[in-house]
This record gives C-alpha cells, structure tokens and sequence, in this order.
C-alpha cells in the first residue's frame, strides 16, 4: 500500500465511505477487491492441496475476521454489497462466497 491508500483506509475506518471522495471510495473499493482476490486464491490453492494446512489457517481466520467484523458485525461497512458498486459476491466465484458465508457466520 502506498501512503496515501494507507490514509484513506485508515479514513474510511473512522468514518465511513461517506467521508470519503468518490475516488477515494474507489480505492478502497479496489483494494478490498484484491485483498479478497489473494483470499479466494488461497482457498483454491487449499483446495487443491497447493496451500500447507498451517498457511491455510492463518488465510482462514483473517477472511473470517473480516467478513464478521466488515459483513456482520458492529463496523458493518458497505464494501461488500455496496450501493453504486457491482457486490463482491459477483465478483468473487459461487463457491468461494458460499464458504465464507458458511464457514464464517
């Protein structure tokens, strides 16, 4: 991450998307999609026995700590359903959404 990615992340934490500009919102938006671009390779990669079982679970316990605390906790945000955005489960396959949700919930 560069700084000023760095900055907006931590100012969308604080406040919301709606602090955010428009093109601020978009690199949250892209980075929140390359972070769980790196999650749904690493469950494939598990899936297919690429992935060491140790490495697995490390990946494992932040995709769930983020989906309670960014999808269904308290500091619920709109990165993954947002409004004006196409919805991560769109972007993501069928399968890695399924087991997020049903694995994390």
């Amino acid at each position: 991450m560069d700084s000023e990615l760095i900055r907006v992340t931590e100012k969308f934490n604080e406040e919301g998307r709606e602090g955010l500009t428009p093109y601020a919102q978009s690199r949250v938006r892209i980075s929140a999609l390359v972070n769980w671009g790196i999650y749904e390779s690493a469950y494939y990669a598990n899936e297919r026995g690429v992935l060491g079982e140790r490495e697995w679970i490390r990946f494992d316990r932040v995709i769930c700590r983020i989906f309670r605390r960014r999808v269904q906790g308290d500091q619920q945000d709109d990165l993954w359903e947002p409004e004006g955005f196409t919805p991560m489960t769109e972007l993501l396959t069928p399968d890695f959404v399924d087991y997020i949700k049903s694995s994390c919930e």
